[in-house]
């Protein structure tokens, strides 16, 4: 392609990506709350500390598109992904600043390292970016194991069964009594 065409093109992208955050910055501050306010049975709050950390997320995230664009362009990486993976990275953050369960901050969390992981691996040609990306993705898949076995038994507590302790003395295998919760 034409080189003025993809200066262009980065160009657009960048004010594409900046318009987004812009209109992020409009929403949230829309629909600012004056108290604290729960919402989804109490698992996400919306209150005004909440508000002043994400508008410093957007500005901080502006501060990356306008700082990383330069670099991008010398090293031909300007593509619209950046912008578009740094964006749900944002979104991830957002959750989590507005989390008021540990599931809610899960989410976040893991729409946040969804989105880096990708970004780790967005220069496809270099070894140290492949190199990388297979340490994350191999630590990745060790921590959702520990996550999966950790919370199988409070994600379905109407199956769950507890072992209590029995009012008779029997011998021991006897002493205690299978519960279902829920």
């Amino acid at each position: 392609e034409h080189p003025l065409v993809e200066i262009v093109l980065a160009v657009a992208g960048v004010m594409a990506a900046l318009g987004a955050l812009v209109l992020t910055l409009a929403a949230v501050l829309a629909t600012a709350p004056e108290v604290r306010e729960l919402t989804f049975s109490g698992s996400y709050v919306s209150d005004p500390m909440g508000q002043i950390l994400k508008i410093v997320a957007t500005g901080l995230i502006a501060l990356v598109f306008m700082y990383s664009r330069r670099y991008l362009t010398v090293n031909g990486l300007a593509r619209g992904e950046f912008y578009t993976l740094s964006l749900f990275s944002l979104l991830g953050v957002f959750v989590m600043i507005s989390a008021n369960s540990l599931l809610v901050m899960y989410l976040g969390l893991e729409m946040l390292s969804l989105a880096l992981y990708a970004l780790v691996a967005f220069d496809r040609d270099s070894p140290v970016a492949a190199a990388i990306l297979r340490q994350v993705l191999w630590c990745r898949s060790r921590s959702r194991t520990t996550v999966r076995s950790s919370s199988c038994e409070s994600a379905w507590p109407c199956t769950c069964s507890v072992l209590m302790p029995s009012r008779r003395s029997t011998p021991f295998a006897s002493r205690f009594t299978a519960h279902t919760i829920g």
